[in-house]
């Protein structure tokens, strides 16, 4: 799972999941494309998905707000789909989430995916859709792509433990 928003509804979803370690990431360094700071986070979540643990990315909250603390928030959203496809890369996964809508099409566009298509909703705003690649790694892919401010506090449960 890869929060990248930083809205009040993704922080009550990431307060909600239980049934993941939590990475925190480093939102200066990578709106920066530090690329030390970018593999470190990306083994970290290889490591916790390789142990058998679901593992939840996300950026802390931030107070200023990110362009307040001159991060660009396009630039955040870019590395958080770069960082993705590194984990992909040194973790092939059947189900993946995305909280964010511009972190969410970065994502995808990160990917060597030709298409999406739906395979169920998860709530409110939130899509479970399979992804369509040349790629054996990445094609069939579950994806769950949700908004920001979508979704219901429980939906990264859900998503572990309610849709199929």
């Amino acid at each position: 799972m890869l929060a990248g928003s930083l809205s009040p509804v993704t922080a009550r979803q990431v307060a909600a999941a239980r049934s993941f370690d939590t990475v925190w990431l480093d939102a200066s360094a990578m709106a920066q494309r530090d690329a030390a700071t970018l593999e470190r986070h990306a083994r970290d979540i290889a490591n916790g998905l390789a142990s058998g643990r679901n593992v939840l990315a996300c950026t802390r909250p931030l107070n200023p707000l990110p362009a307040e603390r001159g991060i660009d928030a396009q630039a955040l959203a870019r590395a958080g789909g770069e960082l993705l496809a590194r984990v992909l890369t040194l973790a092939p996964l059947q189900r993946v989430g995305i909280a964010g809508g511009d972190t969410s099409s970065h994502a995808v566009q990160a990917f060597d995916a030709w298409g999406l298509s739906y395979v169920a909703d998860i709530g409110a705003g939130t899509s479970l859709c399979r992804v369509h690649s040349d790629d054996a790694a990445l094609d069939g892919l579950e994806i769950m792509l949700k908004g920001g401010q979508m979704g219901s506090d429980d939906v990264f449960e859900r998503l572990v433990h309610g849709a199929s």
